[in-house]
């Protein structure tokens, strides 16, 4: 094995041959994914099922085997991935596979810019081809992933954002005197532009409730959807709530004053974090500006006096 990797490092054709076999790997790959990712759109039976809106058609990251034999084929990881998808916001059936197909096209991409920038170097080496593919492969894998926690980091970001709103005009609604379910219907129509976010996931549990789903199912759906941790506790709140009869409002009241100050308190963090973080822009960016423009004709005419 080891002379096989000398000779191949020391002969630039074998290396280039290699290459370029593995990138013709990369590409066949790619392929056979996307066939068999596609495949199960073409089926002529559940495109009919789907037109009648009989059936929902499976997701097409299920192979026929799952469907008919009921076998697990996704890993833990693919549960994780498709979880991280979820708590993203991300609740297509084919999210999944969209997901795995573009951080394959991103590793091709980035392997191809790396095969491109080695064919203009006058010298290939082995350790040189390993180092860019490898680059290049990580980055593929990583940044996706790295794009899918930042969404994940917004998405329950604008959700906790939204819900002390929310909470005071669920108050405002339960004190009016409408039940539990008109009250989150009407809070919903009022958010929907204000906060769209936490709108799509109320609306979706409205409509659980009113297909005829348990209102503590969906509740706990809508805790399990977002991951959110304030929402967690309101579910709680409210399940704990409908099952001992105790009131609604007062139990709203003390949840929207705890949202209140968690608020305040982030809001006060950020404000003392401001002053740290504006110590780098003032000495990279706004000093050397300030001693140049007040030391600066000072020097000069210090420069032309001692050369006179």
């Amino acid at each position: 094995m080891n002379d096989l990797i000398s000779a191949i490092s020391g002969d630039a054709s074998g290396l280039e041959m290699m290459i370029m076999i593995l990138a013709g790997g990369s590409v066949i790959s790619l392929g056979l994914a996307l066939w068999l990712l596609a495949r199960p759109l073409f089926d002529p039976v559940r495109q009919r099922l789907a037109s009648l809106g009989k059936a929902e058609p499976s997701p097409p990251a299920l192979s026929r085997m799952e469907q008919h034999h009921g076998l697990q084929l996704f890993t833990d990881r693919e549960k994780d991935t498709r979880q991280q998808l979820t708590l993203a916001g991300y609740r297509s059936p084919a999210t999944l596979g969209n997901f795995y197909i573009l951080r394959t096209l991103l590793i091709i991409l980035l392997t191809v810019a790396a095969i491109l920038f080695q064919s203009r170097q006058d010298t290939w080496t082995l350790h040189s081809a390993i180092l860019w593919f490898g680059s290049a492969y990580l980055a593929g894998m990583q940044l996706p992933r790295w794009f899918l926690l930042n969404r994940q980091a917004r998405f329950q970001r604008l959700l906790s954002e939204a819900l002390p709103d929310a909470i005071d005009l669920l108050i405002v609604c339960v004190q009016a005197g409408l039940g539990l379910n008109a009250a989150l219907v009407r809070m919903a129509r009022e958010i929907q532009h204000l906060h769209p976010v936490l709108f799509a996931e109320i609306d979706r549990l409205n409509a659980e409730i009113a297909a005829g789903q348990d209102r503590a199912e969906a509740l706990r759906g809508l805790a399990s959807r977002t991951g959110q941790q304030d929402i967690r506790a309101l579910t709680s709140l409210l399940l704990q709530s409908l099952r001992f009869g105790t009131s609604i409002t007062e139990t709203l009241h003390v949840f929207g004053d705890e949202l209140r100050e968690k608020r305040l308190q982030r809001a006060e963090e950020q404000a003392a974090k401001m002053a740290t973080k504006l110590v780098f822009p003032l000495i990279f960016c706004l000093l050397p500006a300030f001693l140049i423009t007040a030391v600066g004709p000072g020097f000069l005419q210090i420069m032309r006096f001692f050369s006179h």
